[in-house]
């Protein structure tokens, strides 16, 4: 008896593998199965695959993406070993722009990355940025300050669109310096219309038009009573926060007496003058007033008691430079003899 056994020769079979291509994180799918061919079967998704600022577009034949697409989860017949390749669409990302919105020096600082929507973005500091007069108060999304703030170093979630940062300016307090009169007699107080920051630098002014009579203009205090800071014109102020006043200080002028004396009168009184005179004023000199000298006529005045000094006639004018003490001058009156003669008399005398 023969027995005849049936040959079987083994199909054909082939592998599909995954690819990460360029992936950054994560394992391909596995696919441990042998595929005869004409097998339908349905493809992976991606399984734990990522890359970096790229999202998942599917699988393709070919490395470069010129191949066959497939997305994941769809059915394909195996004709022959495969290897697909993970498809990755670069994710749209997304600047940070700062704005300087008005500043007068120095550079805006520079955000150089790409960001995509949800990320995390890390907020500047303002740079080298000024602004005069200002002071650097964060950023606001808004030009007007009407959007969203964020302060140096905060963070900030990337939307789905560019993000214009603009800087925020607080205007620096600022103060005055005004001058006050403090008693003057005419003219006019300096005006300063400057508004000046604390630590800004002073140029303290002049008296201008400003006059008291019988004194000499001495500079500014700080109060009133001239017990504050001392100021010459033309001195530097440092500004502290607060306004200023400066009151003029005034230094009495010199003055000086006219005194009369009657200088060996016998009678009457000299005149008085109870003035008291600045330098270089110029006065009228007194009449002699009731005084009298027996035997003597007034003869105006003179600088010195023995007469030797300068001589000035009454209701003459002379300027004032010190004190100064007047001596009537006397001349004295002629006189005359009587003589008696005996005219002829025999006897006596």
């Amino acid at each position: 008896n023969v027995t005849l056994y049936a040959k079987w020769t083994p199909n054909p079979t082939y592998t599909v593998t995954y690819n990460g291509n360029g992936s950054t994180g994560g394992t391909a799918p596995v696919d441990s199965e042998a595929y005869e061919a004409g097998t339908v079967i349905v493809l992976k998704y991606k399984g734990s695959l990522v890359k970096t600022g790229h999202t998942f577009a599917g699988w393709n034949t070919a490395i470069n993406g010129n191949g066959t697409n497939y997305s994941a989860g769809a059915s394909t017949t195996i004709l022959a070993d495969v290897t697909l390749y993970a498809k990755w669409t670069p994710n749209p990302t997304y600047s940070v722009t700062y704005n300087p919105n008005g500043s007068t020096g120095g550079s805006v600082p520079v955000d150089s990355e790409a960001y995509e929507a949800g990320e995390t973005v890390n907020v500047l500091d303002k740079g080298t940025l000024v602004k005069a007069g200002h002071t650097f108060a964060g950023w606001n999304t808004a030009s007007d300050g009407g959007g969203t703030d964020y302060v140096a170093g905060a963070t900030l979630n990337m939307g789905a669109a560019n993000v214009t940062l603009y800087a925020k300016w607080t205007p620096n307090p600022t103060y005055s310096v005004t001058y006050n009169p403090n008693g003057s007699t005419g003219g006019s107080v300096p005006v300063d219309s400057e508004a000046y920051e604390a630590g800004e630098t002073v140029n303290v002014l002049d008296k201008g038009t400003l006059v008291k009579v019988g004194h000499t203009f001495a500079g500014w205090n700080t109060l009133a009573n001239g017990t504050g800071t001392n100021y010459a014109a033309g001195a530097t102020l440092t500004m502290g926060a607060a306004n200023v006043t400066l009151y003029a200080k005034w230094t009495p002028n010199s003055t000086y007496t006219v005194t009369y004396n009657g200088n060996g009168s016998t009678g009457g009184t000299a005149p008085v003058d109870s003035e008291a005179y600045e330098a270089g004023t110029v006065i009228v000199l007194k009449d002699k007033g009731s005084l009298v000298k027996t035997g003597h006529t007034f003869a105006g005045w003179n600088t010195a008691i023995n007469g030797n000094g300068t001589n000035y006639s009454a209701g003459a004018s002379t300027t004032i430079l010190a004190d100064v003490t007047l001596y009537a001058k006397w001349t004295p009156n002629p006189t005359y003899t009587m003589t008696y003669n005996g005219n002829g008399s025999t006897g006596g005398s």
